[in-house]
């Protein structure tokens, strides 16, 4: 990779706004002020994050070199660990045995994804991606910091407050070519057609495109890679009304690589998304219509329409117990401001 462009003083002093800021603004302005200002977090164990986490950390270690899978699932299981260890700092007594048991049963599942995964791409070397062949990628880079200015669309002026800023999960290039593409990795409990469609249409991908376009401006790039893999659907076998299980955790990490294997379009996809200009230019205009937003809610003060968007399809917004009854039971705040779930002046 060549030297990235930095960004002049003026601008890296300014407020990041990342993809997942943008998207929890544009759901619910109120969630952004309590996740991203006033800085509070869930404090327990949330294994969706944590596999996410932990899977993503093994994957990269397998991009950087293939044959290093020892090393990919110690790191898979340090990242499950340092989880659950903050986890069990802050929860109750009576929690500890279930999230021990959580956390057990989510590392055996990460191990078990992280082979299936290795196996399926070391088989299929070469897969059909809309068309043309798409040979097995190697990294460049991964954890890649990306920012730029965020300019007006109108008068390309930079913006005196926020800046973009983001990470993608890795630069990849193809065997012995030197395009670049940028790299996505997701894991999911839902289909493979609602991940990709999300991400074809969503502005994470775009707004890194516009960022490594700014960054080296010189650099052939072709596109971005998304990897796909989906979480084992089968559970942990158990026995009559207590619950007990039936198997070991080794039992069920070989029943689920058995569906891996047996099933590899269900579990695992890989798409390249082209280089796209115009979505790129439509991710700096979303920027900064919601930049712009920002700065009128700090001045008017948050408005909390309780109600709007606090159901989801997915159940209740997180935050509804902090916004609603000033309650911040599970969660952990880092800000001195935080006053109990009231905003401050």
């Amino acid at each position: 990779m060549p030297a990235p462009r930095e960004l002049p003083a003026h601008v890296a002093a300014t407020e990041p706004l990342s993809p997942s800021g943008v998207e929890a603004f544009r759901t619910c302005p109120e969630s952004y002020h309590i996740a991203y200002e006033l800085a509070v977090k869930g404090s327990d164990y949330n294994s969706a994050l944590s596999i996410g986490s932990a899977f993503g950390a093994g994957a990269e270690q397998l991009l950087a070199d293939w044959k290093s899978g020892d090393v990919a699932l110690q790191l898979a299981a340090v990242s499950m660990a340092c989880d659950m260890a903050r986890a069990l700092k802050s929860c109750d007594e009576d929690r500890r045995e279930t999230v021990t048991n959580q956390a057990l049963r989510d590392g055996a599942r990460v191990a078990t994804m992280l082979r299936g995964w290795w196996r399926h791409w070391t088989r299929a070397r070469q897969v059909f991606v809309d068309g043309p062949q798409l040979p097995w990628i190697e990294a460049v880079a991964t954890e890649h910091d990306l920012a730029a200015p965020l300019l007006n669309p109108e008068t390309t002026a930079a913006s005196r407050t926020f800046h973009m800023k983001g990470r993608c999960d890795a630069i990849v290039k193809l065997p012995d070519a030197s395009p670049l593409y940028i790299y996505e990795l997701k894991t999911t409990s839902d289909t493979l057609d609602d991940v990709e469609s999300y991400l074809r249409h969503g502005v994470q991908v775009s707004a890194y495109q516009a960022m490594a376009s700014w960054m080296w401006p010189g650099v052939d790039w072709r596109g971005c890679v998304i990897d796909i893999c989906k979480k084992p659907v089968i559970k942990q076998r158990k026995t009559g009304k207590t619950g007990k299980t039936a198997e070991t955790l080794e039992q069920y990490q070989q029943r689920c690589l058995d569906a891996y294997a047996d099933e590899p379009d269900r579990y695992f996809r890989r798409v390249l998304l082209d280089w796209d200009e115009g979505a790129q230019v439509e991710a700096r205009a979303v920027w900064w219509r919601v930049a712009e937003a920002l700065r009128a809610s700090r001045r008017w003060g948050y408005l909390a329409v309780r109600g709007l968007r606090c159901k989801t399809a997915l159940g209740w917004c997180r935050y509804r117990g902090i916004c609603w009854f000033g309650d911040a039971h599970g969660f952990a705040v880092d800000n001195d401001d935080f006053d109990g779930g009231k905003k401050t002046a």
